[in-house]
Order: C-alpha cells, then sequence, then structure tokens
C-alpha cells in the first residue's frame, strides 16, 4: 500500500485536533515509510491516552525519518499539552514553512501570536568569575538568580544586568527569539580601588558626583570603574583639595592628601592724633581715625606720622581672631620761635667765644711785649684786651647756658603706644603694655 494512503487512514484526533498526515514531499524507501507512520501512530496513540511526553517522543522518532506536516502541528499540540508555548509556536511555524498552503493558516498564525506572547524562552547566563548576582530590566525588580543560571524570559529584547562585588557590572541587552541559542556569557573586570586620606585627622573627602552630604571621613576605600575620577578632600581651616586619578581594571590606589591651612585674620586699630597717617608694612596708608583693618594674622611694622609730631614706629602682633588696639601718643617737635632762640643763643655764644678768644690771645701778646719794653701805652692796651677777652667769654658762657636751657626746656620724649589685645566676640580679653 502506497505511505500516502497508509497515512490517510490514519485516525484523526478530532478532541485534540491531531491532524492526518499529508502527501509527502518526498519519497524515502518504503521501509522507512513503514517506520514512521507506526511511531506516528503510536506517538497519536499516546497521544489520545494523555502520556504527552512519551508521545513527543515518538513524534520526534518519527520527524527523525521523515519530515511531515503533520508531524510537526502535532508535536506543536503535543508541546502546549506540555505547557511549552515557545517550542509549540517554533513547531506551528515549521509546520506553515513546510505547508505554505495549509487551510488553517490564518487560524495558526493567531495561535502562534497567543503562544509567543506566553512563551518564557530560556536563556542561558554565565560569568567568569561565577556567583554574579543577575537581573533582569533593573535591579528595582530583585536578584533573578546567580551565574551559572538559566532564566526564563520573554520573546524580543531583554535588559540583563550581571553584578558581582569588586567587579564592574555589566549590562547586555539582549534579544530572545525562538529556536535561538540564547546565551549571556560575561568575563567581568575587576574593581578599582582609591583609597584616600590626610594629614589632618578628620577631613571629608567625596569623588566626583557625589554631594558633600554623600561624603566619608578620611580614611576611605573607593570601588570604582576604571578611567579618570576626580576627588575631593575638605576640612574648616584649611584649603580645598581637588586630585585627579587615573585608574586601569585592578589598580590598587592611595591618594594621601597634604592640607593647607587658611590663613587666620585679626584686626588692627590704631587710635591717635586725628589726621595723624597710619602705615603698615609702608604700604596700606589709613588716616586717624580708622575703621579696624582685617589682616592676615601675624607681624607686622606700623607707623604713625603727623606733621610737627615725632613719627611712632613699631612691630605689632596681630593675633588671630583678636582685635588688637594701638593707642599712640605722639611727642611734638620744637616749634620755630623756640628753635630760633635756641640757635641764636648758641650762634651767641660760639661769636662772643671767638671774640674772648681773639683778645685774649692779644692781651698775652701785649703782655709779652710789656715785659720786653715796659711803655705805659701798652699796659693799659693789654689792661683793655684782657677786660675784652673776659666780657666775651662771660657773654659765651652766658649765651651757652641760655641755649642749654631753652633745650631742656623745649625737649619731649620719645612718641608712645599702648598696645591692648581684645578678643573677638566669644572670647576673653586681655590687655598688655
Amino acid at each position: 500500500m502506497r505511505i500516502g494512503l497508509i497515512l490517510a487512514t490514519t485516525v484523526l484526533l478530532a478532541a485534540a485536533n491531531v491532524t492526518a498526515v499529508a502527501q509527502p514531499k518526498r519519497r524515502p524507501g518504503a521501509a522507512v515509510m513503514a517506520e514512521a507512520q507506526r511511531r506516528f501512530v503510536r506517538g497519536n496513540n499516546l497521544y489520545r491516552q494523555g502520556n504527552y511526553s512519551e508521545a513527543l517522543l515518538a513524534y520526534q522518532a518519527a520527524l527523525d525519518l521523515y519530515e511531515e506536516p503533520s508531524i510537526l502541528f502535532n508535536m506543536a499540540q503535543t508541546y502546549e499539552k506540555l505547557r511549552d508555548p515557545g517550542r509549540a509556536a517554533l513547531m506551528f511555524e515549521r509546520y506553515l514553512a513546510s505547508r505554505p498552503k495549509a487551510r488553517d493558516r490564518e487560524a495558526v498564525v493567531e495561535r502562534i501570536a497567543r503562544l509567543k506572547e506566553a512563551a518564557r524562552i530560556e536563556v542561558s547566563v554565565t560569568s567568569y568569575p561565577p556567583g554574579a548576582a543577575i537581573y533582569v530590566g533593573s535591579r528595582r525588580d530583585g536578584v533573578k538568580g546567580r551565574t551559572p543560571f538559566t532564566l526564563k524570559l520573554p520573546l524580543g529584547k531583554q535588559r540583563i544586568i550581571i553584578e558581582l562585588a569588586g567587579f564592574i557590572p555589566e549590562t547586555r541587552a539582549v534579544d530572545v527569539v525562538l529556536g535561538g541559542r540564547n546565551l549571556v556569557d560575561v568575563q567581568l573586570q575587576r574593581k578599582s580601588n582609591i583609597r584616600v586620606d590626610a594629614d589632618v585627622p578628620g577631613a571629608m573627602t567625596y569623588i566626583d558626583s557625589d554631594t558633600k552630604q554623600q561624603g566619608h571621613r578620611t580614611p576611605h576605600l573607593y570601588e570604582v570603574d576604571p578611567g579618570r575620577h576626580l576627588v575631593h578632600v575638605e576640612l574648616a581651616g584649611y584649603h580645598k583639595v581637588k586630585r585627579e586619578v587615573e585608574v586601569t581594571s585592578g589598580d590598587q590606589i592611595s591618594l594621601l592628601v597634604n592640607l593647607k591651612p587658611l590663613p587666620r585674620y585679626g584686626r588692627l586699630q590704631v587710635e591717635g592724633k586725628a589726621g595723624a597717617t597710619v602705615l603698615i608694612e609702608g604700604r596700606a596708608s589709613l588716616p586717624l581715625p580708622m575703621k579696624p583693618a582685617k589682616l592676615p594674622a601675624g607681624n607686622y611694622r606700623v607707623t604713625v606720622e603727623h606733621d610737627g609730631y615725632r613719627s611712632w614706629d613699631s612691630k605689632i602682633n596681630v593675633n588671630p581672631d583678636r582685635l588688637t588696639v594701638a593707642r599712640v601718643a605722639l611727642s611734638p617737635l620744637r616749634g620755630v620761635a623756640t628753635k630760633s632762640v635756641l640757635y641764636g643763643s648758641l650762634g651767641v655764644s660760639i661769636g662772643t667765644l671767638i671774640a674772648g678768644t681773639v683778645f685774649g690771645v692779644l692781651a698775652l701778646r701785649t703782655e709779652r711785649e710789656y715785659n720786653a719794653l715796659p711803655e705805659q701805652n701798652k699796659f693799659d692796651s693789654g689792661k683793655s684786651q684782657a677786660l675784652l677777652a673776659d666780657v666775651f667769654f662771660a657773654a659765651a658762657g652766658a649765651s651757652a647756658l641760655a641755649a642749654i636751657a631753652t633745650y631742656l626746656a623745649t625737649t619731649r620724649g620719645p612718641s608712645e603706644a599702648d598696645i591692648s589685645f581684645s578678643a573677638l566676640p566669644g572670647t576673653e580679653r586681655e590687655t598688655a603694655h
């Protein structure tokens, strides 16, 4: 009997919608066709009995000998019974491909669409090293398993995240297809480490786009991806530090930051005669009265000048967070009248001293002449010269005494200052002279 007639006489599985075998596309040997028919019939019988697993094996055995659309159709229905919509849809697609003009094509196409929507395809996920957490879509949905692991995913584009502590997370876009080799295998790269420390305890550090609220106390170990990273280190009273660090996979970097203190400020106020000028380090020129000047803590040369007074010049230590007050008392210089009297007395004293000296020399010379040849006129002349010398010497002494008296009367001591340190709000006050 021809194989086509044998297949045509196969009992239809009406309740299960199992179709009869149609005309073959090719004609293998009669013995092969007979064995294929035997296996096919056995599969139908097992299907009726509800033994779908064994029926599937019988259909597959028949398909191994002879690929016929009816075998594919019955296998698709069996997969449906076994609740494997993915393989069922795949078999229905093979059925339509082998029988392009099938009468039930439209119904089968709709059936395939429903099966694909319900299908969950196995996707094998492996990694090196193993044990990585697997997320599908996003981390919000939780861990689906750990590598190696087989996921069951809907058809289409899927996003798989593979994550292991100490390694860089990997994300893969997978197109899950029917009958394809759905496999995700990743080689995880080890994360790099940056250990950040500072030479001053208590510094805060944060990295890249972290905010200060997410900062950490030094020392702190960051796990980072390879690439460039911007490290910030901050501490109140110190300059902020930024360091750019470039790392490759697996790098273990230690970063020690030297913090430089910010200058601490104090305030300096000079009090004294109105109109005086205050010079700080010979540069800043401030008139009195002046407001407190904010200066970095340290020693400063301060000069106070005023016409007609002795200048005051001294080093002042401006302490941090304190107000330093210098109360300067300038000493007045001698006026024009005083200087005229003083210089005039000195001039008279010098002039009369010279005149007295001249007349004294003349008196001595006349005396020698008189001793050599006594004459009355020489005696009288010498006496007059000696008298004038005494008068001029007396006048010189009187003028000198007047000059000394004037000098002593108009002498002023050096300009002086009283230095005090007043604490800024929140500290105690202390005064030093």
